[in-house]
């Protein structure tokens, strides 16, 4: 029986083409493997640099802001443990000026360093923008007045707002609080209610400082006078960055360095939580198992061609060069 030259070159080229890709799904395989993270380091740098689109879009920024998060809270562990020893140490002033000066440096720029995933109180929040929880002075007296009285909020600035609420006599704390929250809601400030039923509020960082420093209210004559604004200066809890501008001595600076630490820990255990979400979004976002990689397919179909397996081979072969059955057969059993 003839074979056709034409078609045994044809077959050859198949498997030449065959045999190159095994080979490239092999490279693109080990390579794979060669750029798998460890998992002592968090995240994968080619991650973002080389690669920023492997995982899409929003994926990529939350691995940044991870990444950025967990820089920033060592830098800032490192710094208050440097402090820390330079007082138990009893270095001397200027020591101990110097390494605050730095820390103070690192929490003013925490809002860039940290990709803003970290607040003033130095806890992690992925969820939303950082916040300032904070009181009012005499909000206390909103709640359960004796008389309705009507309050009107001022925020100034680069213009005057005015937003005005009528608080009942003998209002529940629920009550006041649904009523500030339209009145100030405006101006993102939200309010709560605290355990004894004062409100508390919050309002995002960027918006504190014209908060803290521009809002005022104006009484109908009985919580505050009528026909003019009183200004009131909200009090916020402070922060380590308000401590250290404050003139404290070693011995009351201490203890504040130390409950930094502690606080410090509860966050990098949050964080490490955060980190252990995101990869196994990762895992779960691969292409291949590694029971189905391609690597893997080839070595079955490998396997298979070494046992003679014709109709495995054909099915192979079909799908790309479209070769008949006994073509197949017949080249075979003449080269073997």
């Amino acid at each position: 029986m003839q074979i056709d030259n034409r078609n045994l070159s044809s077959l050859s080229g198949v498997q030449l083409s065959q045999t190159k890709a095994t080979g490239q799904a092999a490279k693109v395989q080990n390579g794979n493997n060669g750029k798998r993270r460890q998992d002592s380091a968090f995240p994968d740098s080619p991650l973002i640099s080389s690669q920023p689109l492997r995982y899409g879009t929003q994926l990529n920024q939350q691995l940044t802001r991870v990444q950025q998060a967990d820089d920033y809270l060592k830098a800032v562990e490192s710094r208050v443990i440097a402090i820390q020893h330079a007082l138990n140490q009893h270095k001397t002033s200027v020591v101990i000026a110097d390494n605050m000066r730095q820390l103070q440096d690192l929490l003013t720029e925490r809002a860039t360093k940290s990709g803003g995933s970290i607040d003033r109180q130095l806890k992690v929040n992925f969820e939303q923008d950082a916040r300032v929880n904070f009181r009012l002075p005499g909000s206390e007296q909103w709640v359960d007045s004796k008389q309705h009285e009507m309050l009107t909020f001022s925020l100034t600035g680069n213009s005057q707002e005015i937003s005005a609420a009528v608080l009942p006599a003998g209002g529940s704390p629920q009550q006041i609080v649904q009523l500030l929250n339209r009145t100030l809601g405006k101006w993102g400030i939200s309010a709560s209610t605290a355990p004894k039923g004062v409100p508390q509020f919050q309002v995002d960082e960027v918006k504190w400082s014209r908060v803290s420093q521009q809002l005022s209210v104006q009484g109908s004559g009985g919580l505050y006078p009528a026909g003019e604004f009183f200004p009131i200066k909200p009090e916020s809890d402070p922060s380590l960055s308000d401590l250290l501008q404050q003139p404290l001595s070693a011995r009351r600076m201490l203890p504040v360095m130390e409950k930094t630490l502690t606080m410090l820990s509860v966050q990098r255990e949050v964080l490490q939580e955060s980190q252990r979400k995101v990869k196994t979004r990762i895992e779960s976002m691969a292409t291949f198992s590694p029971q189905l990689s391609a690597l893997s397919s080839a070595r079955r179909l490998a396997e298979r061609l070494r046992d003679s397996d014709f109709l495995s081979l054909n099915q192979a072969l079909l799908a790309q060069a479209r070769v008949p059955a006994a073509r197949v057969r017949n080249v075979l059993s003449r080269s073997g």
